[in-house]
C-alpha cells in the first residue's frame, strides 16, 4: 500500500469524488477525503523559496492531492452577503490557495498563478477560430428570443452565480435558472463529442458524431487546447465538441468534469489519475503555471 494517503479536497455532493474514492478502496490505496476546510492543517514555508504543505485530517502529510470544487467547502462565519463573512472566507482561500499553488506535491487540479478561476482562464484560452457563437443576454425573455431563430439548443451560464443550462424548442422562463447576465452558446444541434484528459491521455467518452478520431482538423484542435491547458498546469478535464459543417468547436472545457460525463470509461480514467498522483511532483514554480 502506499506510504502516505492521497488527499481528496472537495465538497461531498461530488459525483466523481465519491466513484474516484471508491475505486481506491477496490485498490486498495490509502485516502482520506476532507469534505470541509474545518478538516485540513497546511503550512508555508518562506526561505529560499515559499513552501505549501497540506495535511490530512488525521494529521499526516498529504503527498499527492486531488481538488475540485473547494470554493464550495468555504465554511462561512455569517451570510455570503455580509461583508466580514466574505472578507474571512476570501482570506481563508486564499491562504488554501498558496499553500497548494506553492506544494512542492502532485495536485490535481493545482490552482492557477493568479486565480482560482480556472475554468474561466481555460475559457479564455480558446482561440476565436474554435469558438461556439455566443451571446451575451441581461434579460432572460432574451434567452427565449435565440431559440425563436434557427437556433437548436441554447448552452447557458448565469454569469453572478455559474449555475449552467440548456434550452431547447419549447423552453419557457421557467426553465430559465437566475436572473442574469447570461453567457449564451448557439449550438444547432444536441451532438457532442466528450474528451477526458488526464495529463498526456486522453478518452473519448462520448461521441455522437462517430467521428474519426484521426481527423486531422479535429487532431490539431485538440493539441491547441491540451497545449493551452498543460502550459497552465491543468492535468485534468474534459472537453466538450461540437461541429459546424467540418469545423470542430468547443462548446465547453472543464477542469471538474461531471461523473457522468465520463462514467462509462471511469475505470480508465481512475487508472490513469491515480498514476498521475504518482508521478513525479511537478514543481510550483511560476514560470510553469503563469498564465499566458
Amino acid at each position: 500500500m502506499d506510504p502516505n494517503p492521497i488527499l481528496l479536497l472537495g465538497p461531498d455532493d461530488d459525483a466523481a469524488l465519491h466513484a474516484f474514492a471508491n475505486y481506491l478502496r477496490t485498490k486498495e490505496v490509502r485516502f482520506q477525503w476532507a469534505q470541509s476546510l474545518k478538516l485540513l492543517k497546511w503550512n508555508l514555508t518562506l526561505r529560499e523559496s515559499l513552501t505549501g504543505r497540506m495535511y490530512c485530517p488525521d494529521g499526516s502529510e498529504a503527498y499527492s492531492m486531488v481538488v475540485r470544487n473547494l470554493e464550495h467547502l468555504i465554511p462561512w462565519a455569517g451570510s455570503p452577503s455580509d461583508d466580514d463573512s466574505r472578507f474571512i472566507a476570501q482570506e481563508l482561500l486564499a491562504t488554501i490557495w498558496t499553500a497548494l499553488f506553492s506544494s512542492r506535491h502532485s495536485v490535481i487540479n493545482r490552482p492557477l498563478a493568479s486565480t482560482w478561476r480556472i475554468q474561466l482562464e481555460l475559457q479564455r484560452r480558446i482561440p476565436s477560430e474554435l469558438r461556439v457563437p455566443e451571446r451575451w443576454v441581461t434579460e432572460a425573455p432574451r434567452l427565449l428570443c435565440l431559440l425563436e431563430a434557427r437556433v437548436g439548443q441554447v448552452h447557458v451560464e448565469d454569469l453572478p452565480s455559474g449555475n449552467r443550462f440548456v434550452l431547447e424548442e419549447g423552453a419557457g422562463l421557467s426553465d430559465i435558472v437566475g436572473a442574469g447576465p447570461f453567457r449564451a452558446i448557439l449550438t444547432d444541434g444536441s451532438r457532442y463529442r466528450v474528451d477526458v484528459v488526464v495529463d498526456d491521455e486522453v478518452f473519448c467518452c462520448r461521441d455522437d458524431y462517430g467521428s474519426n478520431p484521426n481527423n486531422e482538423r479535429y487532431l490539431v484542435a485538440r493539441e491547441i487546447m491540451c497545449s493551452r491547458a498543460r502550459h497552465l498546469g491543468v492535468r485534468f478535464y474534459a472537453i466538450a465538441w461540437t461541429w459546424i459543417g467540418d469545423s470542430p468547436r468547443v462548446v465547453r472545457i472543464d477542469p471538474n468534469p461531471p461523473f457522468d460525463w465520463f462514467a462509462s470509461r471511469s475505470d480508465e480514467v481512475f487508472e490513469a489519475l491515480h498514476s498521475a498522483l504518482l508521478h513525479q511532483p511537478i514543481p510550483a514554480s511560476k514560470e510553469a503555471l503563469a498564465c499566458f
